[in-house]
């Protein structure tokens, strides 16, 4: 399965877990949650994620560096401020809150089940891959950011 790393856009990698967590929450049991609890407790979450994302695109156009995900290598910046302080990866961290908000809105505990799977596929299909070329690129520097700050949160 090596040949995935770094080959699917990690916005559809999101959109294919979405997919998947609309799936469960119509074919397993839902939650009796009130509607507007759910409605409520998505919003959070899904504007906690948009939140995130446009800090992070903020820094990335702050810096003149490539938000591209395939090639991490011609990033010409390493991003240690900002929302970059809190997590090495708060783009991917935006995009399991917009999945999380979205098993939310469906009230569906069992679709939450397909979150860490998620977290599990960027870590080894994504973030690894760029964590490798980012260290080859920046040396000592990435692995002092590396060590200071989480992957995730």
């Amino acid at each position: 399965m090596q040949w995935l790393k770094l080959k699917v856009p990690p916005p559809l990698v999101t959109a294919i877990f979405a997919a998947a967590i609309g799936l469960v929450a119509r074919y397993l049991p839902n939650v009796a949650l009130p509607i507007l609890l759910r409605i409520i407790s998505s919003i959070i979450t899904v504007a906690m994620a948009l939140v995130l994302f446009v800090l992070a695109h903020r820094e990335f156009h702050a810096a003149q560096t490539t938000i591209n995900p395939f090639q991490p290598q011609q990033a010409s910046a390493l991003i240690t401020d900002g929302i970059f302080r809190y997590s090495r990866n708060p783009i991917y961290l935006a995009f399991l809150l917009l999945l999380i908000g979205w098993a939310l809105f469906l009230a569906n505990l069992w679709a939450l089940l397909l979150c860490p799977p998620f977290v599990l596929y960027l870590n080894h299909f994504q973030i690894q891959e760029e964590e490798r070329a980012l260290e080859s690129h920046f040396g000592e520097r990435y692995l002092d950011y590396k060590s200071r700050v989480r992957r995730w949160l």
